[in-house]
């Protein structure tokens, strides 16, 4: 008894029986890419405006890291006056 996977490449070797399943899906497929569009679009702009707001805060916080550099370095040096 041949397997499922070989029964479905003999299946669609068949140049009608591909244009035949392309028919049937083509239909299928542009009505879920229709129903779901717009969700793709809000999350492309939710991760572009997550990439944005991942890049300000390590910004902030190397700003935050120097600061505490100097302040550290100034506060060792009154120390030890």
């Amino acid at each position: 008894m041949k397997l499922i996977k070989e029964k479905l490449l003999e299946f669609f070797k068949n140049e009608d029986m591909k244009q035949f399943a392309q028919t049937i899906t083509k239909p299928i497929t542009n009505y879920i890419y229709d129903e779901v569009y717009i969700y793709i679009w809000f999350f492309c702009i939710y991760h572009i405006f997550q990439i944005i707001t991942i890049m300000f805060i390590i910004y902030l916080l190397l700003k935050i890291m120097n600061q505490n550099k100097y302040l550290h370095s100034n506060y060792s040096n009154y120390e030890l006056q």
